[in-house]
């Protein structure tokens, strides 16, 4: 039996990765930026508990490298024209996650597994990990992961949840840092922040992500709907819309709307109409070959 408001809460952060696609080339403005900082606080950490969520029956490795490597082999020479050793920008999801159910293996049989991988987490900003392989993000958002699977959440009201985001929001538009924080790709050096105390600012980073992650979650609604039924179709549209906004970049389609309010608005509203297209069942059927799956699967 699907459970309806996880596919929901599926089908709503990926849109909101394509959202945070189309307007990540106008975070020079101001409006821009603070919306881009408020979704990458908690869209891939909280995708990432989804994933962990779903990954609780017993781990099929062939099925899993031809469900997540072959797709991620596919579309980098989709993007690229090559295959190398980096995922192509969004395509680190897909290795990532082949790895964390992996690492599920391990982590398993740890007396705290959630506690363990957020020392992991910590301590990878000093190592020095960067895009190479997704080991940094492997790492950072593999505590998510493990959040979801072991289907620990905090029971949060309405109010609460609300408020909390409201809050979350704010501390992004009034806190001054470096957005690259929010990736989990760069080392603590790397962000000019080398001091022995730079993992307290990645935990208090975590903490607002599991907050945030919690609050949308008790906002989407358990019943069954026009989401939850798009739920299980979201491979499409997570790894198509990148093509698209390559697309328009190198088309200097940006260039042509300028940075102000009128061309966050027109993004905002193109991203929603390709999240919608490429949601619909004839995008699946027709690019089922892509990613080697039956439509419905």
């Amino acid at each position: 039996m699907r459970n309806h408001q996880l596919d929901t809460f599926r089908f709503l952060l990926v849109a909101l990765v394509v959202v945070g696609h189309f307007i990540e080339p106008l975070r020079v403005a101001p409006a821009a930026r603070a919306l881009y900082g408020f979704l990458y606080l908690f869209h891939v950490p909280a995708l990432a508990m989804v994933c962990g969520r779903c990954s609780r029956g017993r781990l099929e490795l062939r099925k899993n490298a031809v469900r997540l490597l072959l797709p991620m082999l596919v579309f980098q020479v989709l993007y690229e024209g090559r295959i190398d050793s980096t995922p192509c920008w969004l395509l680190w999801f897909l290795l990532s996650l082949f790895c964390w159910r992996l690492m599920l293996l391990v982590f398993r049989r740890l007396p705290h597994p959630i506690a363990s991988s957020v020392l992991l987490a910590l301590t990878a900003g000093y190592w020095g990990f960067g895009y190479e392989l997704s080991g940094s993000r492997t790492l950072v958002f593999f505590p998510f992961f493990l959040v979801g699977h072991y289907d620990t959440r905090w029971s949060l009201s309405t109010r609460q949840a609300v408020g909390f985001l409201a809050a979350a929001a704010l501390f992004v538009c009034v806190v001054p840092f470096d957005q690259r924080w929010l990736y989990g790709s760069y080392s603590y050096a790397a962000l000019g922040f080398d001091q022995w105390y730079a993992a307290g600012f990645r935990l208090a980073l975590m903490t607002i992500a599991l907050g945030c992650s919690f609050a949308c979650l008790a906002l989407v609604p358990k019943r069954e709907t026009l989401f939850s039924q798009l739920g299980s179709r979201t491979m499409p549209i997570y790894l198509l819309h990148g093509l698209i906004v390559l697309a328009l970049i190198r088309a200097g389609a940006y260039a042509s709307f300028g940075m102000g309010w009128f061309a966050l608005s027109f993004w905002l509203t193109a991203s929603i109409v390709t999240v919608a297209l490429l949601s619909t069942r004839l995008t699946a059927q027709v690019t089922a070959p892509l990613f080697l799956r039956r439509l419905g699967e």
